[in-house]
């Protein structure tokens, strides 16, 4: 379920025709969305699921939202978010950057 999930979201990411930084950022957003939208914990997201995380996402929720940055950085989802998760979502951040400054740096830039 959850592949099916990450494919379809980033076919919509896809569509929009990132540059492959954006593409990088998207794939690490897209396979937290899974756990944040799976509000029952069962392990799969369904539609009710689905279309209220993307209405909290796109919509004018602020307090929604704010709920959903903060279930990004508790991974434990014990209401309190720790130095630990809070190194952890950053070394998942760092490891997004230094990838893509890594392929940004080796490849020539286009018009050569």
């Amino acid at each position: 379920m959850k592949d099916v999930f990450e494919r379809g979201m980033l076919s919509l990411v896809e569509y929009a025709d990132p540059d492959p930084e954006q593409l990088q950022l998207a794939t690490m957003i897209i396979g937290r969305l899974y756990s944040l939208f799976d509000t029952d914990g069962n392990g799969a997201v369904d539609f009710v699921e689905m279309f209220s995380g993307l209405s909290i996402l796109c919509g004018t929720d602020q307090v929604g939202r704010y709920k959903i940055i903060f279930r990004m950085y508790n991974y434990n989802r014990d209401g309190e978010i720790t130095q630990l998760e809070i190194a952890q979502f950053l070394e998942g951040t760092y490891e997004v950057l230094n990838s893509v400054m890594t392929v940004a740096t080796a490849a020539p830039p286009a018009s050569w």
